[in-house]
C-alpha cells in the first residue's frame, strides 16, 4: 500500500520508500508456523485459525485501504518548532481541538535506528504482545516471529485484521527497555500529573505499536479523560475521529464488528451514506495494495493520497472541511497520518485506527495541569484506591491542584460522582447517561493512542505458552534506571479489554 508519503513540511507527496521488510527473507517454518497458529488461536479464539476464519471476509482482497483524493483531511497541521508549550495549550489542549504535529521525531533515534533489519538484529528473540487471551493473559511473539507472521502470504498478507504488536511494558522489560532510550517526550507534552501516584500503582500509559496492513484500533474513547499522543515513524495510519457528544449507537451500530478494518469496512462507510457501502473516493475490485497475499510494495494503481488542510499558523481550530461527504456526522475530522507526523488526540474524542501498510509507532496518554479536574474526576471514580494515594502526594508536589481535587468534593470514597458521571457522559458519548455505560465506552479498545488488558483474572487451565499472566492495577511491574530517562514521561490510562 502506497499513498505516496506526504513529507512532514505538508510539501506534495513524494514517491515512497521500498519497505525495508523487503530486505528480510523468510523461509517456511514448521515451528514458527506451530507458535503463531497458537498466538492466533489465543488471542481471538472465536476465530478458526485452519477453518479460514481470520480471512473470512476478505478484506485482504478488497478495497478497504483506498482513501480518495475526494475524501480530504480534515485536521490543522502545524509545525511543532513554532509552537512553545504554552501557545500548544492555548491552541490546541485546552479547546480540545486535534492536531498533527511535524518535526518532533526529527531528531529521535528510532527514526534512524528503528529498521526491521535493525530491530530483528537487537530483539529479534524478545516478545511482544500482540493480543489478549479470553481471561485476560497477554498473547506474546518474539519479534522474530511476528516479522515472519507480518510478511506471510498465509497470514499477515491475508488475514482480515492480523495480529499487531501493542506493547505497554516494553520500556520496562528486561529484553526491551533499551528502546525507551531511543526516543523522548516531546516538550509540549512533558507534564506528567499521573507520576505522582508511584510508578507501580499508575495505569499503563505508554505503548511500542507496529502492524501490518488492515491492523488498528476500533473505535473508541481512551480512559480517565486522558488526552494522548502517537508519533508515528513509519507507514501510514487512517484516523476518523469524532468529538464529545457523538452519540454511540451511530459509531457502534448493534452487530457491528469492532475490529478496526471491518468497521472502517462496513460502519464508516455506511455513516457516510455511500451506496452500497462504498465509501467515497475509494476505487472497486481488489486493487488495495498488501491484499491478496501480495506482500509488501506490490505494482498497482495506488489512488491519489488524500490532500491536506491548507496551513494556517493564526488559527487554533481545524480549517473548514474542504470535502467531507454531507452525510458524515458532524465534527468528524479524517486524516492520513504519515512518518513523522504526530497526531494529538484531546480527552473525550472517539477514535478509530487504520494501518494502511506496514507501521511502526509510540504513544502515551498523558494529564496535565489543562485537563486535571477531568481526569481526577474520572480516576477517583475509576481508580478509588490509586486515587487516594495521587492526591497524597499531590498535597506535597502540587498543592495548588490538589486544591482543585477538594474544591471538587474530591475526597476519595465520598459518596457517588456525579461529576465524574456527567463528564463521562459527555466525554464517552454513550447512548444512555450511566456512568457504567461510559466506562465500557472508554475501556473498550486497545486504544491506538493508548490501552492495555491491565484485568486481573484467573490463570486458563492449559494456556499456550506464548501466554503471560496479566499484571494487576495496583502492582505495576517496579520501574527501573531506563524509565526515567528523559525529562518526563506522560500519565496513567486504564484499559480493560483488548483492540
Amino acid at each position: 500500500m502506497c499513498l505516496g508519503t506526504r513529507l512532514s513540511d505538508s510539501s506534495p507527496p513524494a514517491p515512497c520508500a521500498p519497505a525495508d521488510t523487503q530486505a528480510l527473507n523468510f523461509e517456511y517454518d514448521t515451528d514458527v508456523e506451530r507458535t503463531i497458529r497458537h498466538a492466533k488461536r489465543a488471542a481471538r479464539s472465536e476465530l478458526s485459525v485452519t477453518g479460514g476464519g481470520w480471512s473470512k471476509l476478505g478484506l485482504a482482497h478488497s478495497n478497504v485501504l483506498q482513501v480518495g483524493a475526494d475524501f480530504p483531511d480534515t485536521i490543522a497541521r502545524v509545525d511543532a518548532r513554532s509552537l512553545t508549550a504554552e501557545e500548544f495549550a492555548v491552541r490546541f489542549e485546552s479547546p480540545g481541538v486535534p492536531v498533527i504535529l511535524t518535526g518532533l521525531t526529527r531528531d529521535w533515534p528510532a527514526s534512524r535506528e528503528w529498521t526491521d533489519a535493525r530491530l530483528l538484529e537487537r530483539y529479534g528473540d524478545h516478545r511482544f504482545k500482540v493480543g489478549s487471551d479470553d481471561d485476560g493473559y497477554a498473547v506474546r511473539l518474539s519479534l522474530r516471529d511476528f516479522l515472519y507472521y507480518r510478511a506471510s502470504r498465509e497470514h499477515g498478507r491475508l488475514d482480515d485484521s492480523p495480529l499487531y504488536i501493542f506493547d505497554g511494558s516494553f520500556a520496562t522489560r528486561r529484553g526491551s527497555r533499551r528502546l525507551r532510550q531511543d526516543y523522548s517526550v516531546p516538550a509540549l507534552f512533558a507534564e506528567d500529573l499521573m507520576q505522582h501516584a508511584g510508578e507501580r500503582r499508575r495505569p499503563p500509559y505508554r505503548w511500542l505499536v507496529m502492524g501490518p496492513a488492515r491492523s488498528g484500533s476500533g473505535v473508541h474513547i481512551d480512559p480517565l479523560a486522558t488526552s494522548a499522543w502517537n508519533a508515528l515513524l513509519r507507514g501510514h495510519k487512517r484516523w476518523a475521529l469524532f468529538p464529545p457528544g457523538t452519540h454511540r449507537e451511530v459509531l457502534r451500530p448493534p452487530g457491528s464488528d469492532r475490529e478496526a478494518s471491518s468497521w472502517f469496512a462496513t460502519v464508516f462507510r455506511a455513516m457516510l451514506g455511500a451506496e452500497g457501502g462504498q465509501a467515497p473516493g475509494c476505487m472497486n475490485g481488489d486493487g488495495a495494495a498488501g491484499g491478496g497475499g501480495t506482500g509488501p510494495g506490490t505494482p498497482g494503481a495506488p489512488p491519489s493520497p488524500p490532500q491536506p488542510v491548507p496551513q494556517d499558523s493564526s488559527r487554533s481550530v481545524p480549517l473548514p472541511d474542504p470535502g467531507t461527504p454531507p452525510g458524515a456526522p458532524p465534527g468528524l475530522i479524517h486524516c492520513v497520518q504519515g512518518p513523522g507526523d504526530t497526531i494529538f488526540v484531546p480527552a473525550g474524542w472517539w477514535h478509530a485506527v487504520l494501518n494502511l501498510d506496514d507501521t511502526l509507532a509510540v504513544t502515551q496518554n498523558f494529564c496535565s495541569s489543562v485537563g486535571f479536574a477531568r481526569v481526577w474526576r474520572h480516576t477517583r471514580r475509576g481508580r478509588p484506591k490509586m486515587s487516594q494515594r495521587w492526591l497524597a502526594r499531590l498535597r506535597l508536589a502540587r498543592p495548588d491542584l490538589a486544591a482543585q481535587a477538594d474544591d471538587a468534593g474530591a475526597q476519595p470514597g465520598e459518596g457517588p460522582d456525579s461529576a465524574s458521571s456527567s463528564s463521562s457522559s459527555s466525554s464517552s458519548s454513550s447512548g444512555s447517561g450511566s456512568s457504567s455505560s461510559s466506562s465500557s465506552d472508554e475501556e473498550d479498545g486497545e486504544a491506538e493512542v493508548g490501552g492495555e488488558s491491565a484485568m486481573a483474572k484467573r490463570p486458563r487451565v492449559g494456556a499456550v505458552p506464548v501466554v503471560d499472566p496479566p499484571p494487576s492495577h495496583d502492582a505495576v511491574q517496579q520501574p527501573t534506571k531506563e524509565d526515567f530517562i528523559g525529562s518526563a514521561t506522560n500519565v496513567g490510562v486504564d484499559v480493560q479489554a483488548t483492540m
